[in-house]
């Protein structure tokens, strides 16, 4: 029976770590793209400290799952994974993939819904500054700086300099940023909410108080919100280099540290570049890319995959919450696998 999208808004996905995940028929999956490449000039010791590290990388395959559209075998995969009782009920899951060469969705789902950003918000931030040094060819090289930070590493003391940074009609700040993102950007950012700083943790707080920074005390981190939808707009955006400074976002966006879209995952496309910001808390974990993939030939094939896993209780102590952050997060990779092989077979990409 198929299922409808209202069927499945109430809470998705959950997680498989796939130790030992089977071997599924599709040739496109078969051959895993090593990460970890063994140099013939390791001394032994350190060939036995490869072998062992390698035996532990656990890479995503696509799971078996039937379906004629993409969207259709996200779905059922999903309902899968929920009846199975590897997802809570307090969890929704929004994921989106648009093929920018064809200019289709191919699957949205939960996405207008208003949901916690975390570190996905950051961005924004930057656009919002962005926006301020808009006439301006060069950005100042400290000030770059922090921009790389917060994108690449997710410093939140940078993302937090970068705030105070942003200033417009004598307020600056998130209401700095939620004013020149309501003002500019609103048919691009309809539901984005930022409403106060980063919360930092206690070694954070005293290097930002070094710097003269504004300190958030609270649980504002889950006040910052924004929709699947808002973030493809975003992303659209960025692509066609209608942001100001697309060029240096892009730039900015296609070094960060961690993804969760191609990251150990068999069957992706072989040569791509990323953009992408991922986001974790305890209540939710994401990621919001664009993959820019390529054929034999070097054409380009550009998709966004957005993917957001948030809950509606958080989750308590730090082991649990790495636990349920490491098994989101391979969530989000077995939904991605699915969306690189179909790209993969559209466009017959390498």
């Amino acid at each position: 029976m198929a299922l409808t999208r209202r069927q499945l808004s109430g809470g998705l996905l959950a997680s498989t770590l796939l130790w030992n995940y089977p071997a599924y028929a599709h040739e496109q999956y078969s051959k895993p793209s090593a990460r970890i490449e063994q140099s013939s000039s390791k001394t032994k010791a350190e060939n036995v400290k490869y072998q062992n590290l390698k035996n532990k990388v656990a890479y995503i395959r696509a799971p078996n799952v039937s379906g004629d559209t993409l969207e259709e075998k996200i779905v059922r995969h999903v309902a899968d994974l929920k009846k199975s009782g590897k997802i809570a009920y307090d969890e929704n899951v929004g994921f989106l993939v648009y093929d920018f060469k064809a200019n289709e969705r191919l699957v949205s789902l939960y996405t207008d819904a208003q949901m916690q950003a975390a570190s996905m918000i950051k961005p924004y931030v930057a656009l919002a500054y962005l926006h301020t040094v808009a006439q301006e060819k060069n950005i100042d090289p400290f000030i770059m700086g922090h921009l790389r930070k917060m994108l690449q590493e997710s410093d939140n003391v940078s993302t937090n300099f970068i705030m105070d940074k942003v200033e417009v009609d004598g307020i600056k700040g998130p209401e700095a940023i939620q004013s020149i993102l309501l003002n500019n950007y609103k048919d691009t950012l309809k539901q984005a909410s930022i409403i106060d700083y980063i919360p930092l943790t206690p070694k954070e707080k005293e290097s930002a108080k070094e710097q003269g920074l504004t300190v958030s005390e609270g649980e504002s981190y889950y006040s910052n919100l924004s929709s699947v939808n808002d973030y493809q707009g975003f992303l659209d955006a960025l692509w066609h280099n209608h942001l100001p400074h697309s060029d240096k976002l892009k730039e900015l966006m296609s070094e960060a540290r961690w993804n969760r879209v191609l990251s150990r995952i068999l069957g992706k496309p072989k040569k791509t570049i990323l953009y992408n910001k991922t986001g974790t808390t305890a209540r939710v974990c994401g990621d919001i890319s664009i993959v820019e993939a390529r054929d034999k030939d070097d054409n380009i094939y550009p998709y966004s995959l957005i993917a957001i896993i948030e809950k509606k209780n958080r989750v308590n102590g730090e082991e649990a919450y790495h636990k349920w952050a490491r098994s989101r997060a391979d969530v989000i990779r077995e939904l991605s696998v699915l969306a690189h092989g179909y790209m993969k077979l559209r466009y017959n990409l390498p």
